[in-house]
């Protein structure tokens, strides 16, 4: 178990490494065992095979060619063969060896040879062979005697034993070396992928792999590359629409918080005037006090409907801006809007005697819904009048449309922002110290909002209030 364990837990090179050095240490030494083993026999059986077959030639040329010098071909058998070669009658008579000392030997061998009888034999320490052989040049049948030492056998194993280690050493160290090399080539690529598939699961996509060749390590590399950049597409694409559905939500909430407090908001709008309606009605039915003068408030009265009636005509215009705002764009003069829109307020401008003047720098055409721009002036205009103390200065300059007028009241830095909600009078206890809906300028916003191309910014310094619409 433990030795298991610990091989789970060799990196891939490593395995490569042990396992492939085994593999060579271990047909090494099979191959040379093999080698030691077989290799003298084989030598041994090639020797007999080639001796017996020169030996056969030799007879042939003896016994047919008259001319034929036997002592030289039994000279050049004896040195091809490395054997020792002797020519005797059949009473054991040398007729022709190579040297002397081999004609001792012949003579002390003891002959065994019949006329139809040959002999091959292998002995332990050399392989014998005893033929008639008929000589034509003698015109005699004499025996080829012939012995071929096999100590050669045993100079081969010692041979082999010697050289032995040195191959195996030399063998083994090429093969480590080769299993280096094909380790490396094997486990380097794998190394690449693994720490490449490793990023990709950490979702790390700096990384790439580099494809060498035409191999299946590039191709798995390329499927690799491309499943990361797949991969980091996706979670690229997923992380944005994640992002989209927050703010969604987000969104979702401050429209449904707005709707929460603008509804409370109007509850609060709606519940003084009808306290206010439903107080002079009654006392107006049962001649209480004052409220015996039905002339009087009966006028109030209506002041007090129509100021509901405007209310109701802003809460739908309201309804409709949420609801989305058709824009139909046509190419209009804003010059022209905005003294169309002036003209509607003269009266009111004389009655509260404010002094107006308008600046035209320049004229402005733009691609705009005529309904929607003379809205957003028309309420800009009618409140710069609405709080005014003495004039109202309207420019037209270059895409910029700029109201300014005096206030009695300046307005913190802190509260412009608050100008542009519902309701909005510059006091908590709203007092309407002023007619109106408290819609006006949140109208303006919305529908700003709503139409492409425009912006605002405000700003009150000095009692000075300064609206400026941008026309991008």
């Amino acid at each position: 178990m433990y030795l298991k364990n610990k091989w789970e837990s060799i990196g891939i090179k490593k395995k490569l490494f042990i396992i492939s050095t085994g593999i060579v240490v271990a047909t090494s030494i099979l191959i040379y065992a093999a080698l030691f083993i077989l290799f003298p026999r084989i030598y041994l059986h090639t020797k007999i095979s080639n001796i017996k077959s020169d030996t056969d030639v030799l007879i042939t040329k003896m016994g047919e060619n008259p001319n034929f010098n036997y002592q030289q071909g039994i000279n050049e058998y004896a040195y091809q063969n490395g054997a020792i070669a002797a020519l005797l009658d059949f009473k054991g008579n040398v007729i022709y060896t190579p040297n002397k000392f081999e004609r001792n030997m012949i003579r002390s061998r003891e002959i065994e040879v019949e006329p139809n009888r040959d002999i091959f034999r292998k002995k332990k320490t050399d392989y014998e062979i005893a033929i008639s052989v008929y000589v034509k040049s003698l015109n005699k049948n004499c025996i080829l005697k012939v012995n071929m030492p096999l100590r050669f056998k045993d100079d081969i194993n010692r041979v082999i034993i010697i050289i032995f280690p040195i191959i195996v050493l030399i063998t083994i160290a090429l093969g480590v070396f080769s299993v280096l090399v094909y380790s490396s080539v094997i486990s380097n690529p794998l190394l690449s992928i693994n720490r490449v598939a490793r990023d990709i699961a950490q979702l790390k996509f700096d990384n790439k792999l580099k494809p060498e060749g035409n191999d299946e390590f590039a191709e798995l590399s390329n499927s690799i590359n491309l499943i990361s950049e797949n991969l980091e597409k996706n979670i690229s694409m997923l992380e944005k629409a994640n992002e989209k559905l927050r703010k969604d939500i987000e969104r979702e909430k401050e429209i449904d918080r707005k709707r929460r407090d603008f509804i409370n908001a109007i509850s609060h709008e709606l519940k003084t005037p009808i306290t206010v309606i439903s107080g002079q009605v009654e006392g107006m039915i049962y001649n209480i006090g004052p409220y015996k003068n039905r002339d009087k408030y009966l006028k109030e009265t209506l002041e007090s409907v129509n100021e509901l009636n405007s209310l109701a005509h802003e809460i739908i215009s309201l309804a409709k801006i949420e609801e989305g705002v058709g824009i139909q764009l046509e190419n209009k003069s804003i010059n022209e809007l905005v003294k169309e829109v002036l003209s509607g307020y003269e009266y009111f401008i004389e009655k509260e005697k404010l002094n107006i003047s308008l600046n035209e720098k320049n004229q402005i055409f733009r691609e705009i819904d005529k309904g929607i721009v003379k809205k957003i002036l028309s309420n800009l205009i009618g409140n710069a009048v609405k709080y005014s103390r003495s004039y109202i200065e309207i420019s037209i300059y270059e895409n910029v449309i700029e109201i300014k007028n005096d206030v009695i009241e300046s307005i913190d830095e802190k509260d412009i922002e608050e100008i542009f909600t519902p309701f909005y009078r510059g006091d908590k206890s709203r007092n309407k110290k002023k007619p109106g809906t408290g819609l006006g300028l949140y109208i303006v916003k919305s529908l700003i909002q709503a139409h492409a191309g425009m912006s605002y910014s405000v700003k009150c310094e000095d009692n000075i209030f300064e609206f400026r619409l941008n026309m991008e």
